[in-house]
C-alpha cells in the first residue's frame, strides 16, 4: 500500500514537472516572439520618426553644399527616405541608405553634384550598342555610377537606364552622367541617390539642396 502510495506520488511529481517544462518552454517562446514584435515595432518607429525628419528637410536648400543630382524642371517628389523603412522588394523592414528621387520626365538626365572621379560603373542591362555583348546590371542598383569627389566625399547614383561616363573618368559638377530608369531591384522609375560622408552613410537630404518645386510625396 505504501509502495503503491510512493509511486503514485512520484508519477503525479512527474506529470507536473514536466507540465511545468512544457509551460516553461513554451513561456520563453512567447518571451522571445514578444522581444522580437518590440525591436520591429522600435524600428518601424525610428523609420517614421526619420520620415518626419526626411520631410522637414525635403524642401530645404538653405546652407546645403551640393546641388541637386536632378533638373529642378523634372523633378517630382521625394520618396522612399532615408533610413528604415518598409522595402517594397521583401516588404520587410530595411535600412534604405539613400533616398528615391521621382521625376515629371521619363529618364530624366542624372547631374554630378561635384567634380571627382568615376570609381564605379555599371552599364544597366541589355546589349551593347554593337550588339556585341549583354551587360546585367548591378545586381541591386542596375545601371549604376559611383563618384568619388575631390572633397572625399562619394556619390551613388543607381536604377539608371542610361550611363554616359566609364571607370576612372573624371567628371566636373553639373555634368550628365547618366538618365533615371527603373532597372535593378526596382518597382518603379526614379533616381536611387546615396552620399557617404567620411566614408560613412549620412541622410542625402542634409547635403543637397532640394527644389522648393516638387510636390510632397504622400
Amino acid at each position: 500500500m505504501k509502495f503503491a502510495l510512493l509511486m503514485t506520488f512520484i508519477m503525479l511529481n512527474m506529470l507536473f514537472y514536466g507540465l511545468l517544462i512544457n509551460y516553461s518552454s513554451s513561456l520563453k517562446t512567447e518571451i522571445a516572439y514578444v522581444m522580437v514584435e518590440n525591436q520591429n515595432l522600435k524600428q518601424a518607429m525610428e523609420g517614421l520618426e526619420q520620415e518626419v525628419s526626411n520631410r522637414e528637410l525635403m524642401f530645404s536648400s538653405e546652407g546645403k553644399k551640393y546641388p541637386f543630382p536632378i533638373n529642378s524642371s523634372d523633378f517630382m517628389k521625394l520618396s522612399s527616405p532615408y533610413g528604415i523603412r518598409i522595402s517594397p522588394i521583401t516588404n520587410t523592414l530595411k535600412n534604405h541608405l539613400g533616398v528615391d528621387i521621382y521625376t515629371r520626365v521619363p529618364r530624366s538626365q542624372v547631374i554630378a553634384i561635384a567634380d571627382g572621379v568615376i570609381v564605379d560603373s555599371w552599364p544597366p542591362p541589355g546589349k551593347s550598342k554593337d550588339g556585341s555583348k549583354y551587360y546585367s546590371g548591378h545586381p541591386v542598383y542596375g545601371g549604376m555610377v559611383k563618384v568619388r569627389h575631390d572633397d572625399g566625399s562619394i556619390a551613388l547614383y543607381g536604377h539608371l537606364s542610361a550611363k554616359y561616363v566609364s571607370l576612372n573618368e573624371r567628371v566636373k559638377a553639373g555634368q550628365v552622367i547618366g538618365r533615371e530608369g527603373s532597372t535593378g531591384k526596382s518597382t518603379a522609375e526614379h533616381l536611387h541617390f546615396e552620399l557617404k560622408i567620411d566614408n560613412e552613410y549620412v541622410n542625402p537630404l542634409l547635403w543637397i539642396a532640394t527644389p522648393s518645386t516638387g510636390e510632397n510625396s504622400g
